[in-house]
């Protein structure tokens, strides 16, 4: 199926058209299902997806996911298999919890032993195949795929092949010897796997209450400067609704903008940060709760600094996370930095891989930090207090 894509040349697979081609990089992952239908029509013998939970293995499953809701593919066409490298006390949650959160597949997960005798077997495949020995990543990874000749596994690969047409060593003997078809295409298609509408989504479920005339003004300057933009806005009630329309309608917005009704399951409404690219915060009263509930699901917030408590919940939050560029000194620059994620997807895209992680790592998700100095800052004044006394 794949002999026409590579030629042999100096011991190095060059890659002579995308195996992947699209001129829509939306829509990259319509594209991708459609090659594992036909991948799995015209292969015969056992089909693996390895689930490594990063974002590669996962957007592959959610584009096999797709298949199968929409009955292109069933459960059985291709056996996921999850390779697991890490010890039992330090165990991967964020792959079992985007496993256990957003795919309904059943994964076949292999502990895999990191002793001895596993790296004295790794080593010596390495030497034999001539990899380079610090590409621990893919040489653990293709080890892993030798021990299972029978055998093909499917990967998709995030890399900007734009002007990158040989494979790398691991990778090419991946194609050659180890059974494994690789999806590469040659866009920078990493936001592709958020923006899979066709547009940019940003969204506000901030209360109604806080949505300010200049936060109307600020939100339609971008909507209008983009004009292929949507925004999503959901709030705890359905209260001022058609004012918030009226408003909207006044200064020309109306077709972009989405109110979501209020829902009663809290992860009906979690679900719903999944439709969204950019999260917009309000001002001068910004976001708390759906700020965290943003970056939980993995949604960057633009927000501005103000000049209180209220004006500053945004900016605190973005600071302690590491991402300053998120934080808008006023509305121009809140619609300058809007403007330069929608012509830099490379770079949102970043950002909202690390944002969860980036919050996993910072003082605002260490509940046993915050446990602590909670404790001792009442112990503090307590004792304060009676010496006073």
């Amino acid at each position: 199926m794949f002999e026409s894509y590579f030629e042999y040349k100096n011991d190095q697979f060059i890659l002579t058209k995308p195996l992947v081609e699209t001129e829509n990089v939306y829509g990259i992952g319509a594209v991708v299902q459609d090659y594992l239908v036909k991948i799995r029509k015209t292969q015969s013998g056992e089909l693996v997806i390895p689930y490594s939970g990063g974002i590669d293995s996962s957007f592959l499953l959610l584009c096999y996911q797709d298949c199968i809701n929409q009955g292109r593919l069933s459960k059985d066409d291709y056996e996921i298999i999850s390779f697991d490298f890490l010890p039992e006390e330090r165990p991967d949650k964020i792959k079992y919890w985007f496993a256990d959160s957003y795919l309904d597949l059943k994964i076949n997960y292999i502990p895999i032993t990191l002793n001895e005798t596993y790296f004295k077997s790794l080593f010596k495949f390495v030497y034999t195949q001539k990899f380079k020995p610090y590409q621990f990543g893919v040489n653990s990874q293709v080890y892993s795929f030798s021990l299972y000749p029978n055998k093909t596994f499917i990967m998709f690969d995030v890399v900007n092949v734009i002007n990158y047409k040989v494979f790398p060593a691991g990778i090419s003997h991946v194609v050659n010897d180890y059974n494994v078809i690789n999806l590469f295409s040659y866009y920078n298609v990493a936001l592709s796997y958020w923006i899979k509408n066709g547009y940019l989504t940003f969204g506000s479920f901030n209360n109604y209450n806080k949505i300010s005339d200049e936060t109307i003004n600020t939100w339609a300057a971008i909507l209008k400067k983009i004009s292929n933009s949507k925004l999503l806005l959901k709030s705890s009630t359905n209260l001022n609704i058609d004012f918030l329309i009226k408003k909207f309608e006044q200064i020309g917005i109306k077709e972009q903008i989405t109110f979501i009704p209020r829902t009663e399951k809290f992860n009906d409404h979690l679900n719903y940060y999944n439709e969204i690219d950019i999260a917009l915060d309000t001002f001068p009263y910004n976001g708390v709760t759906t700020t965290f509930e943003a970056i939980w699901k993995g949604v960057p917030v633009l927000t501005i600094e103000g000049y209180n408590f209220n004006s500053r919940c945004g900016s605190s939050i973005m600071k302690n996370l590491g991402i300053d560029y998120l934080i808008a000194k006023n509305e121009d620059d809140y619609i300058s930095k809007a403007l330069y994620l929608s012509n830099n997807l490379d770079y949102l895209n970043k950002i909202r891989n690390e944002v969860f992680s980036d919050a996993l790592n910072s003082p605002l998700f260490d509940t046993k930090k915050f446990g602590n100095d909670f404790e001792n800052k009442i112990n503090f004044l307590i004792k304060r207090e009676l010496e006073n006394n």
